[in-house]
């Protein structure tokens, strides 16, 4: 009898166990589901760039969160695996695989381009993409002798982006923090040209096109311009330039906007750049010059460029102390939203024609508890 009994206990758990396992995976579904889905936008009217203005349109940007069902789909397929022995078709879950191979990243459109200010702690990365050219300016910072921002940062987001070489390159300045991801990066992925502000003396691949930046330089991409605004080509002769006011400035203007990238130019730089002419400089976005220190930043300079967005670059509690709080104050005085990629992570612009330039978060879309909290920052 009690053998029996036990009997039909084993029987009674056996038929339990497939019914639990069922269970945990709708659990799991339920988790995954709320996890991607939750999603948050917030939509801010900025005040309008001039060049804006001139065709009567309202620049907005949004900063959101790009949650994708695709993300959901894909979970689910995976999970479908964990189902238990003997469910039919559980080897579909195997195809939840297929996209980790065969999907790329979309491209931009002919006329759009996509940047991504990278966060590389106290230093500048930026990745600009058009519909079928990549264009890196400045590698971030070595941190030691065997670790930089090329090998670590810059090289693994390319390799993510289905980029496998760099149509060009940028690298504003010698110093470390612009610099200093340069030798990983030529040797792990192939390089068109460089064009830059470094020294002659710097020993680069023999087999690389190089080339001085200097004010004039203009080429177009799937039609977005890249124009370089500074620095002058006789500067070059002048050893008492320090390395930041020989700064390469470049301005990219698309379909639906335009960047102004800057380097570590400092006051007297983005006077002579006012002088010489002030509406070239106008912008949607800007890079903030270094960092955000008060060494840059002037109230011409901002006038000039009347940026919607200012983008700075310091790295988590820099011992600079970047941004400067003054240089904060005189970008918001001027009516640009600030973001910071100590604050927000890596920033991805997205400029679409007719559309409203679109900033995301990297902090905001992958959220964790252990994340800082900042006062003043967009809210996710």
């Amino acid at each position: 009898m009690n053998f029996q009994r036990g009997k039909r206990h084993e029987e009674l758990e056996m038929n339990l166990v497939p019914l639990i396992d069922v269970l945990l995976v709708i659990i799991i579904f339920l988790v995954v589901s709320a996890t991607f889905s939750r999603t948050s936008e917030l939509q801010i009217n900025l005040p309008t760039a001039e060049a804006n203005q001139a065709q009567d349109k309202p620049l907005t940007i949004e900063v959101g969160v790009d949650a994708s069902g695709k993300y959901v789909a894909v979970s689910y397929t995976h999970l479908w695996l964990l189902l238990p022995r003997g469910m039919p078709m559980r080897w579909l879950g195997l195809l939840g695989f297929l996209p980790m191979l065969f999907i790329v990243p979309a491209r931009p459109m002919q006329g759009d381009m996509k940047i991504t200010v990278l966060d590389v702690g106290q230093g500048l990365s930026v990745v600009v993409q058009t519909s079928k050219r990549t264009l890196l300016y400045d590698t971030g910072p070595k941190f030691n002798a065997q670790s930089d921002a090329g090998s670590r940062i810059v090289v693994p987001y390319l390799r993510g982006e289905g980029i496998g070489k760099l149509d060009g390159m940028m690298v504003s300045h010698h110093d470390n923090d612009h610099s200093g991801g340069l030798s990983s990066i030529l040797a792990l992925m192939p390089v068109d040209w460089l064009n830059s502000a470094l020294p002659e003396s710097l020993a680069l691949p023999e087999s690389l096109e190089t080339m001085q930046c200097y004010a004039g330089q203009i080429w177009t991409w799937d039609d977005v311009q890249f124009e370089v605004l500074h620095p002058s080509l006789e500067s070059y002769d002048n050893e008492k330039i320090k390395d930041n006011d020989r700064s390469c400035v470049l301005k990219i203007t698309s379909h639906a906007g335009s960047m102004l990238m800057t380097g570590d130019i400092e006051k007297n730089v983005e006077l002579a750049l006012v002088e010489l002419d002030a509406d070239i400089l106008k912008s949607d976005v800007v890079i903030a010059p270094h960092h955000g220190s008060k060494s840059s930043s002037t109230a011409a300079f901002i006038e000039a460029v009347a940026p919607s967005a200012s983008i700075m670059t310091p790295g988590y509690l820099n011992r600079y102390q970047h941004p400067k709080p003054e240089v904060v104050v005189r970008y918001q005085a001027a009516g640009s939203q600030i973001y910071r990629s100590d604050y927000h992570g890596a920033l991805e612009i997205h400029y679409v024609k007719n559309q409203p330039i679109r900033f995301n978060s990297y902090r905001m879309q992958h959220r964790r508890y252990w994340h800082d909290v900042f006062e003043n920052s967009p809210a996710p």
